[in-house]
């Protein structure tokens, strides 16, 4: 291939991404303009985080997320590493608590995965909860996952103390839930 080729490749692939992502920010822009439109004429004042979630179901799969408070969403968009505590307690355990299974795993996953990278000081009882809960939404959401999931769990808690420590604060009701899968 000459550079002329590669050249003309280069310009026809970017023009080609260019267009997707215009497509794809036209549609939700789109939609969010919608649900403003629908949400105002209902009368709806301060509420437009009800926007956000609508077109967040929308196009969930074309959209990356990013999880904290408003003054920790963009510290945490390339890898979450701030207010786990926040994360963990209000949207981990606001979505499962809900019923929101997929949102619950993909956030628990990104924090695990952010442990798992070394990237956030690991507190193993934390980490122990958090791969709970994604447990218990995988267990809905994708039982196949669930199944890796519990045998994480029971490797986790067999060779950390603070993992097991934490375990053992509940350990029937852990272990009824494992049941399931195991």
């Amino acid at each position: 291939m000459s550079v002329t080729s590669h050249t003309y490749f280069s310009i026809f692939f970017a023009a080609g991404i260019q267009r997707i992502l215009v497509y794809f920010f036209v549609k939700i822009l789109t939609d969010l303009n919608a649900a403003f439109v629908k949400h105002t004429n209902a009368g709806v004042g301060h509420g437009e985080e009800m926007f956000y979630l609508e077109v967040l179901d929308k196009h969930y799969d074309n959209i990356q997320r990013t999880y904290g408070d408003y003054k920790t969403i963009l510290n945490n968009f390339v890898s979450v590493t701030e207010y786990i505590d926040y994360i963990h307690e209000c949207i981990i355990r606001g979505n499962l608590s809900l019923g929101y299974n997929r949102e619950c795993l993909d956030c628990c996953l990104a924090v695990l995965s952010a442990y798992d990278k070394f990237e956030l000081e690991l507190d193993y009882s934390r980490y122990f909860l958090i791969l709970f809960d994604a447990y218990i939404s995988s267990y809905y959401y994708d039982q196949p996952l669930a199944r890796k999931i519990a045998q994480k769990i029971d490797k986790l808690i067999a060779m950390n103390p603070s993992a097991f420590g934490e375990y053992k604060k509940n350990r029937g009701f852990y272990d009824q839930q494992l049941s399931y899968i195991r």
